[in-house]
């Protein structure tokens, strides 16, 4: 089974990295710069706490992706859903923190300054017109099906074993990393495009039936 989620609007996480000129060059799962680029925020930072931070925010940044691939992933199915949402409030507090303190990032002090003074700019932030909803039921359901049967096939394994989620940000050109087994981030452009978009749902699939550690894939760009 495939879980989808995307979001049209710039995430939070990715205004702090630009807005504070951020280096994360290093880091595999950091996806391409805004475009547009938000405000120019380096002066909340001196020097030193921008090179902190610019360490710092890879951690919050991977803790981000895979707690909104659990949220949606639909293994969970919870039978009490509000304990559950609790739980995940609760998770997702502790690791990579929540308005307005950001507690979580207790042990990234220069990047929790920064968060703090800039989330809800970043939040509010809305550099296009809106554009629609990305469609999960259009074409991207019909390929999921038959790349998982095609998958079912190939491994000898049974439908639950085919797993994955595909997280669609709001990032400019053709980018997709595998974040964890299983796990794809990429751009809504990857999810739109015909012919790309079933090569991901198989990586996503197969990854998580290889399992190990999550490569650099060659299809991220920068």
């Amino acid at each position: 089974m495939l879980s989808v989620a995307t979001s049209t609007e710039p995430a939070p996480e990715l205004y702090v990295r630009d807005a504070l000129g951020l280096d994360t060059t290093a880091e595999p799962t950091s996806p391409p710069r805004l475009d547009p680029p938000p405000p120019d925020r380096r002066h909340l930072l001196g020097p030193a706490e921008r090179v902190e931070a610019s360490a710092q925010w890879p951690r919050w940044w991977r803790e981000t992706l895979r707690l909104q691939a659990r949220f949606h992933d639909p293994d969970e199915e919870p039978r009490d859903v509000e304990a559950w949402l609790r739980a995940h409030a609760e998770e997702r507090g502790r690791l990579v923190g929540e308005p307005p303190d950001f507690a979580g990032l207790a042990s990234s002090p220069a990047l929790r300054r920064a968060v703090v003074a800039l989330h809800t700019e970043a939040v509010r932030w809305r550099p296009h017109r809106a554009r629609p909803e990305f469609d999960e039921a259009g074409g991207l359901a019909a390929d999921a099906r038959e790349v998982a049967e095609s998958v079912m096939a190939a491994h000898d394994v049974a439908p639950d074993q085919v797993r994955g989620s595909l997280l669609g940000l709001a990032v400019p050109g053709t980018w997709w990393v595998l974040v964890e087994p299983g796990v794809i981030a990429c751009s809504l452009a990857c999810l739109e495009d015909a012919d790309l978009a079933p090569v991901l749902v198989r990586e996503a699939f197969e990854s998580r039936l290889r399992g190990g550690p999550a490569p650099r894939r060659p299809g991220t760009h920068r």
